[in-house]
């Protein structure tokens, strides 16, 4: 149980840098016209 508890405050600790440095993403899409089959 003890290594348990200690693996999970590592990985814990680990982890908060992380998602606090998280910066922003842009996604950029193309829509094109489609008159095929099912449209």
């Amino acid at each position: 149980m003890k290594t348990l508890l200690a693996t999970l405050a590592l990985t814990t600790a680990l982890t908060l840098p992380g998602l606090a440095m998280a910066r922003p993403v842009t996604l950029t899409t193309t829509l094109n016209n489609y008159g095929g089959d099912g449209a």
